[in-house]
């Protein structure tokens, strides 16, 4: 009798919770569930930006600089990898680099990007009780020697951009990388990036076979996302839409529009003094028809030189940012959407190519100081309290928390059931949106992994590496310029946190983020604690070993 009480009483407690999630839950599905707009630009520098760095008359960024200071949430401590495709993962997959992958192999390599048996972010969202609608554009940079790891194929229900890491803006083949990688057919070790025919523009799972070499790959994306945004509003689908723009803005080459050009640089905004022409080493051209027959190469001359190309192209990521808000504020979407703002690494130094600025922090892309890995991020978007607009939290995250925190604040199982059957790490990220929302004060992140040789625990940053310390240079409010050193001394400046007297570097990096100060002498006890945590953690570092077939097989010949 007893029994059977407790077995009425244990079932009528059980529907009654399954009733209260329902209305918790399916209220938020048909109501309030947030559109998700994620922008995540490539090798944007946190000296290229307005709010970071007002001292720079090149710098027109005030779509980001109002989102910032009125209308959204600064991360002041949100972390990334040094280079592309570790932080993509990292989003993608909603694990730490080091428990997804760090290789940086070629391209066509099936051991690079994203292990297949890995659930992404986008999957989680459109199988839950919300339908999310899913839409991938720009750059993915994931993987793609195989079909099973296309956008398609990992959740998103549209893609329209490009598989690799870099494409020519308007060619929109894949360049090659310094190093050679990159390249499939040929000999395969060249760099120059006329002995590569690849093409690589994709709508969903169709190459775009129609390229117009004329127009300009940044505003396709930009249009297409305009596009899928207009697709929802008061009358359409109610399903909430999750949208990642990945730009190719301020990845080199230092290409824009023409008819940008002619508004931005030639009515006197883009005055350059004091600049550099570094980057006319691996620039072809600004737009195809433009030359100067006064270079040695006919490309680039003095009235466009390198720190103004690039600002150049920031400048124009945040008026198509501008465009993007206003239209889903037009559309009545605002309201109800969180928008998100970030890169994939710091800005890039290699002067050859680019012209990227990370004052006041030290080092830039593939560089484990702050320059590389402290990503500018802010939140925006009207479903962000209105108590955080304006304000800089300080608590540290990480790429891979928004996994975690997209999936548990819409009460979604965050589990990736796939990936630990196969015996792979499950998602590591931790859930930061009543950090976001000012439910609480303090990240739930106190520790963070970044690699081998680099460990951040609370306010505190270990460094006992050496070869991922290049690029150790501060830089200015006006970087690069005409007394800056070339790119082959820039890479060579390194900071030796592997073989200096205490074999490591310790820095506050909540009190001195450019990295003046190694405390490594004075806080030996908070040094010793922390090489001994990171030897720990390291016997859980994952390598991808999934088997596959190279979509570029040796000898190959275009």
């Amino acid at each position: 009798f007893y029994k059977t009480l407790l077995t009425m009483a244990t079932f009528q407690l059980s529907f009654a919770a399954s009733i209260l999630i329902y209305f918790i839950y399916g209220a938020m599905s048909e109501t309030t569930a947030p559109n998700i707009v994620f922008i995540m630009a490539d090798d944007l520098g946190w000296g290229n930006l307005g709010f970071h760095n007002p001292k720079n008359p090149q710098i027109s960024t005030p779509n980001m600089d109002n989102l910032v200071m009125n209308e959204g949430l600064e991360l002041m401590r949100h972390y990334v990898s040094k280079d592309s495709m570790p932080t993509r993962s990292s989003f993608q997959s909603g694990r730490l680099p080091i428990h997804v992958n760090t290789d940086r192999n070629d391209v066509f390599d099936p051991l690079y990007g994203l292990p297949s048996s890995m659930t992404t972010i986008a999957t989680k969202l459109r199988d839950s009780q919300y339908s999310y609608n899913t839409h991938m554009v720009g750059k993915w940079d994931c993987g793609f020697a195989t079909y099973s790891q296309l956008p398609t194929r990992r959740g998103y229900d549209t893609f329209y951009g490009y598989l690799s890491n870099d494409i020519d803006y308007y060619s929109k083949k894949i360049i090659p990388r310094a190093d050679g990688g990159n390249l499939c057919g040929n000999d395969g070790t060249s760099t120059d990036e006329t002995d590569t025919t690849m093409y690589d523009l994709w709508d969903n799972e169709e190459p775009v076979y129609t390229l117009d070499d004329a127009q300009y790959s940044e505003y396709s994306f930009s249009k297409r996302v305009i596009d899928i945004i207009d697709e929802y509003g008061s009358d359409s689908t109610p399903n909430p839409f999750f949208l990642m723009y990945s730009s190719h803005l301020p990845h080199s080459p230092l290409q824009l529009p023409q008819d940008y050009v002619n508004e931005y640089m030639m009515n006197g905004d883009g005055i350059s003094e004091n600049d550099e022409d570094y980057c006319t080493a691996r620039n072809e051209y600004i737009y195809p028809n433009i030359i100067d027959p006064t270079h040695d190469n006919d490309i680039i001359g003095q009235d466009f030189q390198c720190r103004q190309l690039l600002q150049a192209q920031v400048n124009l990521l945040d008026k198509i940012i501008g465009d993007i808000v206003d239209k889903l504020k037009s559309n009545n979407l605002w309201d109800n959407t969180l928008l998100f703002i970030t890169t994939d690494n710091g800005g890039s130094l290699e002067l050859d190519s680019t012209a990227g600025n990370n004052y006041p922090l030290r080092g830039g892309k593939y560089s484990e100081l702050e320059g590389g890995i402290r990503a500018t991020t802010f939140i925006s978007g009207g479903y962000l309290p209105e108590s955080r607009r304006g304000q800089k939290e300080y608590g540290l995250t990480h790429i891979s928390d928004w996994y975690r925190t997209f999936c548990e604040m819409l009460g979604i199982d965050a589990t990736d059931y796939m990936a630990v059957d196969a015996g792979n790490p499950d998602v590591d990220g931790y859930n930061i949106w009543p950090l976001i929302n000012g439910e609480v004060i303090e990240s739930p992140r106190q520790e963070l992994i970044i690699s081998h040789d680099v460990f951040i625990s609370g306010e505190y940053k270990l460094n006992i590496g050496n070869n991922n310390n290049k690029y150790a240079i501060w830089q200015g409010e006006i970087f690069p310029n005409d007394t800056t050193p070339s790119q082959n001394i820039l890479e060579l400046i390194t900071l030796n946190c592997a073989d200096n007297e205490y074999n490591g570097c310790l820095f506050n990096v909540l009190l001195d983020p450019s990295e003046h100060n190694n405390l490594v002498n004075i806080e030996q006890d908070q040094f010793l604690q922390m090489k001994a945590r990171l030897d720990e953690l390291k016997i859980g570092f994952y390598k991808n070993e999934q088997e596959g077939i190279d979509s570029c097989p040796d000898n190959f010949n275009i």
